[in-house]
């Protein structure tokens, strides 16, 4: 669309380039046109009084033309500028409205076209979850789920799982498959990105080294989903953790990951779940409807309030922020 803008205002720019160019009539019975700014020069046309020319340039007693016959220099004395008529103006303002009017319409239907496709888009979303649930990531990767062909009720998202110890565990995106449950982390991080599959802590790099952060291992915090998955569910089928890294980050040394572990970014998740289903065998669940109901009431406690709010609570007391005096 931008190069249609771009188009329009090329020619827009053409126009009015054009209408303000420097026209000029013969004013002598014959003029000579020359190969270079000189009278020794090549003559290579001639010209008769009262034609037509247009000046590119003007250099001492000579203009650099271009006319019907051919682009040379003639004698600055033998020429006389002409002024535009009104209906040169006029013309230049029709056209001129005309291109702004096309520029409209394709603004016009372009802003058109946005809303139906967001509009689409969020009743598509709708399918699974609300925009007010999660975080833009998570939503940006359950239309990516959508858009590929999985089916609505096999993709769970945002939800509170209770742990033995009576807390919860919040978990992004749970999906269903013939294959086994795949459990997606979604991370939104900028910079470069070092892990080790074994490592408590992994880092984030920003400006070219001279700022590092840490933050937990999201192989370790998946496989901790997936364990309180495993007791919720008891199934014995696979599990397969997805960690998928959205924002301007780059996953710079990623190693030691294990198997039925992948860490991607958001563009290549599509990919790591073909790779799940195309290279696994088919699940031999326990009870496929305990499955969809136990992780349907998961995704009903991340809407009920109480929970959540105990939910920060719990992992307030377990930063212990409160308990570090400096």
């Amino acid at each position: 669309m931008k190069y249609l803008y771009a188009i329009c205002f090329a020619f827009i720019s053409f126009l009015y380039n054009s209408a303000n160019a420097e026209t000029y009539y013969v004013n002598t019975p014959v003029l000579n046109l020359r190969s270079c700014p000189s009278t020794k020069c090549e003559i290579i046309g001639k010209l008769n009084s009262g034609e037509n020319i247009n000046v590119e340039y003007h250099q001492s007693e000579w203009a650099k033309v271009k006319t019907d016959k051919g682009n040379g220099f003639v004698l600055k004395k033998s020429i006389v500028k002409q002024s535009h008529s009104e209906n040169t103006d006029f013309g230049f303002i029709f056209v001129t409205l005309l291109a702004i009017l096309a520029i409209a319409y394709i603004s016009y239907i372009k802003y058109k076209n946005d809303k139906i496709r967001r509009q689409e888009e969020l009743d598509l979303l709708n399918t699974v979850t609300t925009i007010h649930r999660g975080t833009t990531s998570e939503r940006r990767l359950i239309l990516a789920l959508l858009k590929y062909g999985l089916r609505p009720n096999t993709i769970f998202h945002d939800l509170y799982v209770y742990k033995h110890d009576g807390t919860t565990s919040q978990i992004d995106v749970v999906v269903a498959t013939c294959v086994g449950i795949i459990v997606f982390e979604v991370k939104d991080y900028s910079g470069w990105i070092y892990g080790n599959g074994k490592q408590p802590k992994w880092t984030k790099v920003l400006s070219y080294g001279r700022e590092k952060y840490y933050f937990y291992n999201p192989i370790l915090q998946n496989k901790s989903h997936i364990s309180q998955l495993q007791s919720l569910l008891n199934e014995k089928v696979p599990f397969y953790s997805v960690i998928v890294f959205y924002g301007d980050c780059k996953l710079q040394d990623i190693s030691f990951i294990p198997k039925n572990t992948f860490v991607t970014k958001y563009y290549r998740v599509i990919d790591v779940v073909e790779n799940i289903l195309q290279n696994n065998p088919v699940a031999n669940y326990i009870d496929k409807h305990n499955v969809v109901n136990a992780l349907k009431k998961a995704v009903d406690n991340g809407s009920n309030y109480i929970i959540g709010k105990k939910h920060v609570e719990n992992i307030k007391d377990m930063l212990g922020s409160d308990r570090i005096f400096k």
